[in-house]
């Protein structure tokens, strides 16, 4: 994920002109950024994020922008070649660099075609990382705008409370479904499951845009059919073909999920986890 800022004159009265790659760090950017902040989002609702690349006009808003900040893991590497064709000077920040304990892509896992990298990039998913990464995004906006420092602590400290507070709510809703087993559609969950003790067991899709083949396929429609996966974790850009293909006549339930706040009713990073939860357990 990348973050994105333009400050036309440092430590002044000028808001921070920002743009972010995809929702959730959008997200926590406001929550600690508030009115000092002006952000625009590149991932627009209904986006996948495997198949999206910048417009030209969005191009120019990453060449002009005077903070760059990545969420890393290989998720938005296809930002890079206008980072890399720019002349301008950048700061550059890599967000990732907040999570302590990154999950790695062992063998077997979804590759999302960043075959080189070998950490999972869906940290977001879980809110404790995410006040990490808040901590993160407060002193790189302190450096931008000394003169809000002051309101970015407040924010932090706002922003602290309500990621504790959205994570001891997730852990209650979900205490009756410890070790509950599901199958992603692609491996998006992983960072959420280990925080409050779900088991992914496999994923459908290992590479993205790559059907699986004739082994992979017998063994996922094994697991469902013994009753070894409860749900399917989807989203809306999953091939109902496929799901359909692997639950076959209702052995599991499917979720239909949203990873990165595409949907246009989701506008807070608590609403986001909320929406998401609600449906897993409407599934479970």
């Amino acid at each position: 994920m990348l973050v994105f800022c333009l400050l036309s004159g440092r430590g002044g009265a000028e808001s921070i002109r920002t743009v972010v790659t995809i929702a959730p760090i959008a997200f926590i950017t406001k929550s600690v950024g508030g009115d000092d902040v002006d952000i625009h989002i590149l991932l627009k609702s209904g986006a996948d994020p495997h198949l999206y690349e910048p417009t030209p006009a969005e191009g120019k808003m990453v060449k002009q922008a005077g903070l760059i900040i990545s969420a890393g893991f290989g998720f938005d590497e296809w930002i890079e070649k206008f980072i890399n064709k720019s002349a301008s000077n950048h700061e550059i920040v890599d967000v990732s660099s907040a999570v302590k304990k990154p999950i790695m892509r062992g063998d077997g896992h979804e590759k999302h075609g960043h075959e080189k990298h070998n950490k999972d990039p869906h940290y977001w998913l879980d809110p404790i990382i995410m006040g990490d990464v808040a901590k993160l995004l407060y002193k790189e906006l302190s450096k931008l705008k000394p003169s809000a420092e002051e309101r970015f602590s407040a924010r932090l400290e706002s922003t602290l409370k309500m990621l504790n507070k959205l994570d001891k709510d997730t852990a209650s809703k979900l205490r009756n479904y410890k070790g509950y087993k599901f199958m992603g559609y692609h491996s998006a969950w992983r960072y959420f499951a280990r925080r409050y003790d779900l088991v992914e067991v496999d994923q459908i899709i290992k590479s993205h845009g790559v059907e699986p083949g004739a082994r992979h396929f017998a063994r996922i429609v094994r697991l469902v059919r013994e009753g070894e996966v409860h749900t399917i974790f989807a989203d809306k850009n999953s091939s109902k073909r496929m799901i359909s293909a692997v639950t076959g006549e209702g052995r599991a339930d499917v979720a239909v999920l949203d990873p990165i706040g595409s949907s246009a009713d989701i506008n807070d990073y608590k609403t986001l986890i909320e929406k998401n939860v609600a449906e897993m357990i409407r599934s479970f």
